[in-house]
């Protein structure tokens, strides 16, 4: 009896210290570089520091790391994306670019060694003295979440975007509804006897 007690008691302080470090916001906002990027609920931060953030799911990983951008320019961020790339053993790779608002981001996807993918990302910022490269691991399939998380990065705090939630009707209101359409037919088939014309 005092065994599955404390078995009990142990097991809800693992699902608590768990669940402390989950992320539940979709909104991050790195505060010592006043630098914000959305991320889908529920990943769990494995690392953060002064210059490298890590965050995980069961299906994606993000790593983010920043540097100055002194010497940085587009044939070295073209240089860095592809050692990157070779870092990994990628293949069938494939570079573009991504509009994200105050940078200039160049990026490279690929097939990881075990079959997932990657979106390898070079953010140069426009004002402040930022290089960030962004490392997304994911599974097929999620290629626009992941270039969706490297178009929300900004300077300074983004707004908390409002989820829409499906409206329940009640019953009452299928009522109401149902009448307010039965009138209206009516009212159609009323107007149009009173305005038929015939040919003579």
């Amino acid at each position: 009896m005092m065994i599955k007690r404390l078995f009990g008691i142990l097991t809800i302080a693992l699902v608590s210290a768990f669940a402390a470090t989950t992320a539940q916001a979709s909104v991050l906002t790195w505060s010592i570089h006043n630098l914000t990027f959305e991320v889908p609920d529920g990943g769990t931060v494995t690392y953060n520091s002064a210059d490298h953030f890590e965050i995980m799911w069961d299906d994606m990983a993000i790593i983010i790391s920043l540097y100055n951008k002194q010497g940085v320019n587009d044939k070295n961020t073209d240089i860095e994306l592809q050692r990157r790339a070779n870092d990994f053993n990628m293949f069938d790779t494939e570079t573009g670019k991504l509009k994200v608002k105050g940078f200039k981001c160049k990026t490279l996807d690929g097939t990881m060694p075990d079959g997932s993918r990657a979106l390898l990302a070079n953010l140069v910022c426009d004002k402040k003295d930022l290089f960030i490269t962004v490392t997304i691991n994911y599974l097929l399939g999620n290629l626009e979440i992941a270039e969706d998380m490297v178009k929300s990065f900004t300077i300074g705090r983004q707004k908390v975007k409002e989820r829409k939630e499906q409206k329940v009707q009640t019953e009452a209101d299928a009522k109401a509804q149902e009448e307010k359409l039965k009138k209206e037919a009516e009212q159609k088939k009323k107007a149009k006897k009173e305005y038929q014309t015939y040919d003579i």
